[in-house]
């Protein structure tokens, strides 16, 4: 059995490698125990960034997270923020580099290889001596007095804090199963229920199948009740059950939210095939080529301002003919332009666990001090990461929370 003046920390992703060693820096002689029920640490960290780990982002703001109060967030984002963060690997011996592809401000390592920052977290981990145990898993846990009895598959520990530290649901292959909310509500601690975002959207159409695997530079927008929610431009792919790819998954939040939270199926995907251009200006410049070639071919007329195999795919599914542009009547120009400003699917379903990014939803934020992180129920019980009902965008923006909220948790109330 473990001796009890520690701190326990359960699950050992970025949150929790992160609370272990700001508990190293804050609290020198403090026994600390890291425990994960995986055999090898931070798993989900060597998929983000498709490989290359977006570690933060130089746009961190309360504004761009979802889930907690705006407040709450940014109490949590001011103790640890992007350029603590940057600085922190720097120091670890991991320069970041700034991405500018669409100018979003991602910040990768200069290998763009994950595995070179959970490879330098881990040796910093026994550098802090934070005592590692894989392979745990927790049973059940309860508060004695002044310490927490955790009982494992391993054995009894005894401690007197305990960081929460598990994760979502989501990549459940990787180790994301949610066990940390049941040891929340064993405390009396509100569960937020738990959503997959950041993912895949099922919206089955003609246009799709046919283009199956094509990828294009798309202005999506996610619809709801009739209403646009948000908006987004980046690379999409077209798939046999619907869409996927970055600006898909940008914008899924509030439609996965709004089919597998409130059960109302009002969705929709309005796609723009040529990204941040008015109707009036894909108008415009149509018909400046039709002018110029009116014997052209509709899809060669097309296929200069998208990828190739679009065009057909478009036509077919508008019922137009591969005609001379010339001929093609103002009846068909109209629905083309329309088409093309503007194609509204509906969005039936999402995809699963398996293929969810990010967790929206966890524990209630109010029930928790937006300072320490720690338990408003119980003292000495402190929560980190995608535990907590707080998420961000596509971008960097989760590993920032995990970084700053492991490390604000980690400080065990001391500044």
């Amino acid at each position: 059995m473990a001796k009890r003046d520690c701190v326990v920390i359960v699950g050992a992703g970025a949150a929790g490698m992160m609370a272990a060693l700001s508990a190293r820096r804050h609290h020198p002689k403090l026994k600390i125990i890291l425990i994960e029920h995986e055999e090898i640490l931070g798993r989900k960290l060597l998929v983000c960034g498709a490989g290359r780990c977006n570690v933060t982002n130089v746009n961190v703001v309360p504004e761009r997270f979802s889930g907690a109060p705006t407040d709450f967030i940014a109490a949590v984002l001011k103790q640890f923020d992007h350029e603590c963060i940057q600085k922190f690997f720097e120091e670890l011996g991991i320069p970041l580099y700034e991405e500018k592809k669409n100018n979003k401000g991602k910040l990768f390592p200069i290998t763009n290889q994950a595995q070179t920052v959970l490879n330098l977290i881990i040796d910093e981990l026994q550098r802090a001596e934070v005592e590692v145990r894989k392979g745990v898993h927790v049973e059940s846990v309860r508060k004695d007095g002044d310490h927490f009895k955790i009982k494992t598959n391993q054995g009894r520990i005894e401690s007197s804090t305990l960081i929460l530290s598990t994760g979502g649901k989501t990549y459940p292959k990787l180790g994301g199963d949610g066990s940390g909310y049941g040891i929340a509500q064993s405390f009396g601690h509100t569960i937020i229920e738990p959503v997959a975002t950041a993912l895949p959207l099922v919206a089955q159409n003609p246009v799709s199948k046919k283009v199956h695997g094509v990828r294009a530079e798309m202005e999506v927008a996610a619809i709801i009740g009739g209403t646009e929610v948000c908006r987004d431009s980046d690379q999409m792919m077209f798939t046999k059950y619907g869409f996927t790819g970055p600006a898909i998954l940008n914008v899924s939040r509030p439609i996965a939210l709004r089919l597998n939270r409130d059960k109302i199926n009002d969705c929709e995907l309005e796609l723009k095939f040529l990204p941040r251009k008015s109707r009036k200006e894909i108008e415009e410049a149509l018909l400046s080529r039709w002018k110029k070639r009116p014997d052209q071919r509709l899809t060669l007329s097309l296929c200069g301002l998208m990828q190739n195999k679009l065009p057909a795919a478009i036509l077919s599914y508008l019922e137009i003919g591969d005609i001379p542009a010339g001929d093609l009547s103002p009846a068909g120009r109209k629905r083309l332009f329309d088409f093309l400003s503007g194609w509204r699917v509906p969005v039936t379903e999402t995809r699963g666990w398996n293929e969810g990014e990010f967790t929206a939803g966890g524990v209630e934020c109010s029930e928790v001090d937006p300072k320490t992180l720690e338990s408003l129920k119980i003292p000495g019980l402190f929560f980190a990461g995608e535990l907590l009902d707080v998420d961000g965008e596509v971008g960097g923006f989760n590993l920032s929370w995990a970084w700053s909220s492991g490390y604000a948790a980690g400080a065990l109330k001391k500044p």
